[in-house]
């Protein structure tokens, strides 16, 4: 294959063209890492709902990177089975869309059930994370903060969400109550 981009950039008055010759190994190798990452992650969530992989009955992969040989054979071999063909991947999400807005005109209740991707809580002095709700909880959902926290008169708190340590540093949003008293070793 050649990849091929006309006019990128001009010199001395002339268009210059890309062209960049690529072997289907050399993506498998550009993108094995994103593969093996996506495994992982179907390997966690299926261990999060204690689903054996025996128990996955058919295989459907959505999405255009799944007519990838490589991502077809990955999941052959996570799943000792292969993937369905019949299904096409660049159109299932779509259709799955609107044969669900079909069947909602048609039932007199359906009900759609969203749940957290990601634990939330609170900053806590010394750049600790204090879990208020689960990831996969229910939305929408209440929590009690912990008796601690309800004595306090006022506080300085983040809110955070995320799934490791990074994540919640970059995804704080300072909220105040009452006086401007600081936590201990927060500065």
């Amino acid at each position: 294959m050649v990849i091929e981009l006309p006019f990128v950039a001009e010199r001395k008055g002339k268009p210059v063209d890309l062209r960049i010759p690529l072997s289907r190994e050399r993506v498998n190798t550009l993108v094995m890492d994103l593969v093996e990452k996506t495994f992982q992650l179907v390997e966690k969530v299926l261990g999060e709902k204690n689903l054996p992989r025996a128990d996955i009955q058919e295989v459907l992969l959505v999405g255009g990177q799944t007519r990838m040989p490589l991502v077809q054979g990955k999941a052959h071999q996570f799943f000792g089975k292969p993937p369905r063909k019949g299904v096409h991947p660049d159109e299932s999400v779509a259709l799955g869309a609107a044969l669900l807005a079909e069947s909602m005109q048609e039932i007199d209740s359906v009900t759609l059930v969203d749940a957290l991707s990601m634990p939330i809580g609170f900053a806590m002095p010394g750049g600790r994370f204090r879990k208020v709700i689960e990831k996969n909880t229910q939305i929408p959902s209440k929590s009690k903060l912990p008796p601690a926290a309800c004595a306090r008169t006022s506080a300085r708190a983040g809110h955070l969400s995320g799934r490791q340590r990074q994540d919640h540093r970059q995804r704080v949003t300072w909220a105040r109550s009452g006086s401007r008293r600081r936590w201990p070793g927060s500065g």
